[in-house]
C-alpha cells in the first residue's frame, strides 16, 4: 500500500502539474476533476485551502495531524457560484499528507545520509519542486530506504528519516541568492543476524516534504530573487560522505515581491 501511495503522488503530480483542471467527456458534463496542494484547516469540520485561497470542503469527514496535503477530488461546477471562495469537494483517493518543518537559522542536525535527488524521475516524467506560497516550498525528496512487506514495520523504516532545511547566516545570502542546505540523518538498521553489522539501504522512495521559509525570509537585508537547495548528493547507494556524496545545487526562482 505504501508503494501504491507513493506512485499516486509521483502520478498526480506529474501528469497533472501541481493544480490542474480537467472536465470530463464534453462541454456537457459540469463534473470538474482536479488535484491540488492544500493547506490542512483544522476546523469543525476540517477542510483545505489550496493555493488560490479557495476553501474546499470535503463531503467525508477528515481526520489528521498534519498541516499539508495533496489531494484528488471532483465538484460539480454547475453547483458553484461565479466568484465563490468555497466549493464543496468529493475526495477521489486518500489524501496524500506532506510532513511539514521550517526552515532554521539555527540547524540541530547532524547528516548522515544522502538524498538522491530533489527532481526523481518517474514514467511520466521528472518531478520537481516549487513555491506554495511565498513562505513554503514543497520539495519532492528522493531518499534510499528499506522496503518492509508489513505496512507497520514499513511506518517505522520512513520514521528513521529526518530531514532538515537550513541556513547559515554568514554565507547563505549573497547578491539575492538565498542559499539552504538540506541535511538527511537516517537511523541505522542493525542486521538480524547479530553480528554488529547494519543493513544497506538499497531501495528508492521519494516524498514530497514542505518547508515554512518564513523565519529565515525575515533575517534577511532584502527579497531574494532565487533560493538554491543543497543536498550532499548520491544517487547510487546510501552511502555518505566523501568519496561518496557530492554537492548538487537545485534553484528555484523566487518571484514573491512581498
Amino acid at each position: 500500500m505504501k508503494q501504491m501511495k507513493f506512485f499516486l503522488v509521483a502520478l498526480m503530480a506529474v501528469v497533472m502539474g501541481l493544480s490542474v483542471t480537467s472536465c470530463m467527456n464534453g462541454d456537457d458534463n459540469t463534473i470538474v476533476q482536479r488535484t491540488d496542494f492544500v493547506r490542512v484547516v483544522q476546523d469543525f469540520p476540517v477542510y483545505f485551502k489550496n493555493m488560490a485561497g479557495d476553501k474546499l470542503v470535503p463531503t467525508s469527514v477528515i481526520t489528521t495531524s498534519e498541516t499539508m496535503a495533496l489531494i484528488y477530488y471532483q465538484y460539480d461546477r454547475a453547483t458553484v457560484a461565479e466568484n465563490a471562495n468555497s466549493v464543496t469537494i468529493t475526495l477521489l483517493a486518500e489524501p496524500s499528507y506532506i510532513k511539514e518543518g521550517y526552515a532554521t537559522t539555527s540547524p540541530y542536525l547532524t547528516a548522515n545520509a544522502p538524498v538522491m535527488t530533489l527532481e526523481p524521475s518517474t514514467a511520466y516524467g521528472a518531478v520537481k519542486g516549487g513555491f506554495f506560497d511565498k513562505n513554503t516550498i514543497l520539495l519532492p525528496v528522493a531518499y534510499k530506504i528499506k522496503m518492509y512487506e508489513k505496512e507497520e514495520d514499513m511506518k517505522a523504516e520512513l520514521n528513521r528519516h529526518t530531514f532538515e532545511l537550513s541556513y547559515d547566516s554568514e554565507t547563505g545570502f549573497k547578491d539575492g541568492v538565498l542559499t539552504l542546505r538540506l541535511k538527511h540523518n537516517a537511523q541505522a538498521i542493525e542486521s538480524e543476524s547479530g553480528d554488529g553489522q547494519t543493513v544497506e539501504r538499497k531501495d528508492n522512495t521519494y516524498e514530497y516534504k514542505a518547508f515554512g521559509l518564513s523565519a529565515v525570509l525575515r533575517s534577511l537585508s532584502s527579497t531574494p530573487t532565487k533560493i538554491n537547495i543543497v543536498i550532499d548528493q548520491n544517487e547510487n547507494n546510501d552511502k555518505f560522505g566523501e568519496g561518496y556524496s557530492t554537492e548538487k545545487t537545485f534553484p528555484y526562482e523566487y518571484q514573491f515581491t512581498e
